[in-house]
């Protein structure tokens, strides 16, 4: 069985993920001092500043793939991610979170999937978990 770890957003904790994302390990993240602790993981997935937290970490944490949601729009050089695969997934009211979530997707050279959830917005709503559950049974 693969290990699956989903880091929250900012403000948000593992509570707030209760009953929610079956087989999903939610990481009790504290925000004040967010520091994911070393454990391996298969597949490591992060929401909005989560996602961040999740890029940094997907190395140490050996995971081989990476689900970026409704990423806090930063912009580096994704290449440097030790990932073998990256999903990118987005609501489609975040409009601006599409355009550089886009320009992430297209310079990753690995392997690769974009995801906008019709009528999605910046929140793990019952639809945008539905299409996340999905995609994971997808690849495990």
């Amino acid at each position: 069985m693969q290990k699956i770890l989903f880091i929250p957003g900012l403000g948000e904790r593992q509570k707030d993920y209760n009953n929610r994302l079956k087989g999903i390990e939610v990481f009790d993240i504290d925000w004040n001092k967010p520091r994911i602790p070393k454990k391996k993981v298969d597949i490591l997935i992060g929401f909005s500043a989560g996602a961040i937290e999740a890029i940094n970490a997907a190395e140490r944490l050996q995971a081989t793939t990476l689900i970026l949601c409704s990423m806090t729009p930063v912009m580096f050089d994704i290449n440097q991610v030790k990932v073998q695969t990256i999903i990118f997934i987005c609501g489609e009211k975040e409009e601006n979170t599409i355009i550089q979530t886009k320009k992430l997707y297209k310079s990753w050279k690995g392997k690769k999937k974009f995801i906008v959830i019709p009528g999605g917005d910046h929140k793990i709503d019952k639809k945008y978990e539905e299409v996340l559950l999905g995609t994971l049974r997808e690849i495990i």
